[in-house]
């Protein structure tokens, strides 16, 4: 919000007030005032007489004749800069495909299509090397085992959230993107199931890191200033049922374990202080 103010002082208001005034020449304009959320700026000059005196500017407001002299405290005339930090870029880099089968030996060393999939395979590699070196370099405390924790306990979090449909829960351990889609599930879901009951049974049974990336957010190639990307294949065992408004199941049986695959896509920003680990993405492999 931007608000401006301006107007003309005239000779009788700078003599009611007590301020010199020399002539039409002399009639002055109030400076402007620019007010942003709740931070104010703004400037007051001050015009210079023959006889050395100094008049500031003054604020009128209509033809009511107010007028008010103001200052800005010291703090407030220094430049001040805003930081802006982005929540999530809203894209998964370069999503995970799983790999193609090995190739027989021969063909694994002695043709074009061997070095091209052991090319493409050393680069991944690479990509995702340099990826966990950033985190331990400049994501103070991260270590593989601490985010494997915390992955596996958003993991759980998310998908009892899903279960009960509670949207302010996922909104705090989702991106929007990934919002969007499961308040779209739910909505379908609502439909014909009145209550779910999800379970993990157990601890997660494998958790492991396919892939990572980085995603930039600006054009100035700094790094610093990017999201990392780890793409993890969890297993483990669950319980499921969904029942009608009338309490009959109508999907899954809370006494079978299911043995479930996911492959998820966590982010966080490289160098925020408070950022978290969320989740960007669920993947069908």
């Amino acid at each position: 919000m931007r608000i401006l103010l301006g107007a003309r002082l005239y000779r009788s208001q700078y003599r009611n007030l007590g301020f010199p005034c020399h002539g039409e020449q002399d009639k002055h304009q109030a400076t402007m005032v620019a007010v942003e959320g709740s931070r104010s700026y703004g400037s007051f000059r001050h015009r210079s007489h023959a006889n050395g005196v100094r008049t500031p500017f003054l604020f009128t407001i209509g033809d009511r004749g107010f007028a008010k002299a103001v200052s800005l405290p010291p703090q407030m005339q220094k430049p001040m800069r805003l930081r802006v930090y982005m929540g999530s870029p809203g894209i998964i880099a370069e999503p995970y495909k799983p790999r193609p089968p090995p190739l027989p030996l021969i063909r694994r060393w002695f043709t074009k299509e061997g070095w091209q999939i052991r090319k493409e395979n050393l680069l991944a590699m690479l990509k995702t090397s340099f990826v966990i070196a950033k985190l331990r370099q400049k994501s103070k405390g991260y270590t593989q085992s601490k985010f494997y924790r915390e992955a596996s306990d958003l993991y759980r979090q998310i998908n009892y959230a899903l279960a009960q449909g509670d949207r302010s829960l996922l909104r705090q351990l989702v991106t929007d993107t990934v919002l969007t889609g499961m308040k779209k599930e739910l909505k379908h879901r609502e439909t014909s199931w009145a209550q779910v009951h999800w379970e993990l049974v157990g601890p997660i049974k494998k958790i492991r890191t396919l892939q990572g990336r980085l995603v930039g957010v600006d054009q100035t190639k700094n790094l610093d200033n990017s999201f990392a990307q780890l793409t993890l294949r969890i297993i483990s065992n669950q319980k499921f049922a969904a029942y009608d408004k009338h309490g009959k199941l109508v999907a899954g049986d809370l006494e079978k374990e299911l043995t479930v695959e996911d492959i998820w896509v966590f982010e966080k920003h490289l160098t925020q202080p408070e950022a978290k680990w969320r989740l960007c993405g669920r993947l069908s492999v």
